[in-house]
């Protein structure tokens, strides 16, 4: 076949991006590299047949209608594949130009790439969802410790300052036998909920049943400190109970130890908290 333009692009954040282009020689790429919204791609959809296959054979004639700026002007003619899985629409594959001779090998060539991208597609998406899968805690939707591992492999190797807080919740245990195991959940996904909005220019990983890690990575000394100080006051004052100590370091390599001293910080702050409430830590 012999189109002008060959292109082929993925659904993400409901819009469609071009992310591969092959010209004929002589054609200039395309500059503009337009982003269609899943609103546009639904308004060509009327066009697809029942095999999901879009043939404008004139665009001239329909681009009145269409929305602007979904197509170079220099396109006369195209014909797009739509990659979907049931009614999700995942990508799409066309051509521009194509060669009105070479209409139905066009087609034909395009159906069967289809196919391929297709699958490649859905295994792709299944991995990506088994990755997030793998990282994320299921309760709070906080990254997990295996996600904070990994990170911290990747973290090290790169030798930039880094800010660690180590914060754990109080009174989960007396929460757990006194209302059950489901108030116990509430009380670990509100903890997670103010960690996050607290300390949201960080990452915030569940390492544990009521333990958490907020990593800020690339973070100088004094704005972490000023951050800490000033963030800190505020956790104290929250009707939920958390104890945090932090840890700094200017190499990331040095990683461990910025957490034993976050660590260490926190169970300090946690046993004064037991010692002001008038009971012996059962958590």
């Amino acid at each position: 076949i012999h189109p002008d333009r060959i292109y082929f692009g993925r659904v993400r954040d409901s819009q469609m991006v071009t992310v591969r282009e092959w010209c004929s020689p002589g054609v200039k790429r395309n500059e503009l590299q337009p982003v269609e919204t899943i609103h546009n791609a639904n308004w060509w959809n009327r066009y697809a047949n029942e095999d999901d296959v879009i043939i404008i054979s004139d665009v001239a004639a329909v681009m009145l209608k269409a929305p602007e700026g979904v197509r170079d002007p220099g396109c006369r003619n195209f014909m797009e594949v739509l990659l979907k899985d049931g009614q999700t629409l995942n990508g799409y594959i066309g051509v521009e130009n194509y060669v009105k001779a070479e209409f139905l090998s066009t087609k034909s060539l395009l159906q069967t790439i289809g196919l391929f991208l297709n699958a490649e597609i859905k295994n792709q998406l299944l991995i990506e969802q088994l990755t997030e899968l793998s990282r994320k805690d299921q309760l709070t939707g906080a990254l997990n410790r295996n996600a904070y591992e990994e990170d911290m492999m990747r973290i090290e190797r790169k030798r930039v300052p880094l800010g660690i807080i180590f914060a754990d919740l109080n009174g989960l245990k007396d929460m757990n036998d006194t209302f059950g195991h489901a108030k116990g959940d509430q009380l670990i996904i509100r903890a997670a909920r103010l960690l996050q909005e607290s300390f949201e220019d960080g990452l915030l990983y569940r390492i544990g049943g009521d333990e958490f890690i907020i990593v800020f990575e690339g973070m100088d000394q004094f704005r972490f400190r000023d951050y800490m100080d000033k963030e800190s006051h505020i956790i104290e004052k929250d009707s939920i109970f958390v104890s945090l100590g932090w840890g700094w370091t200017k190499n990331s390599a040095s990683r461990e130890r910025a957490q034993l001293d976050a660590e260490q910080m926190m169970y300090h702050k946690k046993a004064e908290y037991y010692r002001t409430h008038d009971r012996r830590r059962s958590s």
